[in-house]
């Protein structure tokens, strides 16, 4: 078997170059972007998705208990490669389908205390994963969670049918 190429650190050695010349060498010996952004898709697209992501759990909340709608929580590390995945499959133009169904919100519990009780919540134990609460009556249930990578028509079915099981009502009622 050949043995892969190892870059060592006198191929980092650039006589009188600048640090952004280092990082295009990098970007290329990695095929990666090391500077781009945890939002921004591999193909440079922007958001097509319409969905308005919050990051402030507390107002995700309120806005969410206001609206009457359910809370959509994609809980995310920024070293996690699926979960830079799964972000650029959020920002696709067919995930706006579900746009206006619910609140979304985008949490780093690493970075977030408020985002690290939520996600003791909703025992969440991988990443990327993505939690369904239902807020309404001052009270939080969650209703649906699953954890991994997920493409967006994949993310919109289930999106779409936990929707329609929260908006029946009850048989009790």
């Amino acid at each position: 078997m050949a043995r892969p190429e190892v870059l060592t650190s006198s191929a980092l050695e650039y006589s009188g170059k600048s640090s952004d010349s280092a990082r295009e060498v990098l970007s290329q010996q990695f095929a990666f972007n090391v500077a781009r952004p945890l939002e921004r898709s591999q193909s440079g697209e922007q958001n097509l998705s319409n969905i308005e992501w919050q990051t402030d759990v507390k107002s995700a909340f309120t806005q969410a208990q206001a609206e009457g709608k359910p809370l959509v929580v994609v809980f995310q590390e920024d070293r996690c490669g699926w979960c830079k995945l799964f972000s650029q499959e959020l920002e696709k133009a067919s995930t706006g389908a579900i746009a206006k169904d619910a609140i979304f919100l985008r949490v780093t519990p690493s970075n977030n205390a408020d985002g690290k009780k939520l996600a003791e919540l909703c025992n969440i134990e991988g990443y990327p994963s993505v939690s369904v609460l239902d807020v309404k009556n001052g009270s939080i249930t969650p209703v649906f969670k699953v954890s991994g990578f997920l493409d967006s028509p994949k993310f919109v079915a289930s999106m779409q049918k936990v929707f329609a099981q929260i908006d029946k009502p009850s048989m009790l009622s």
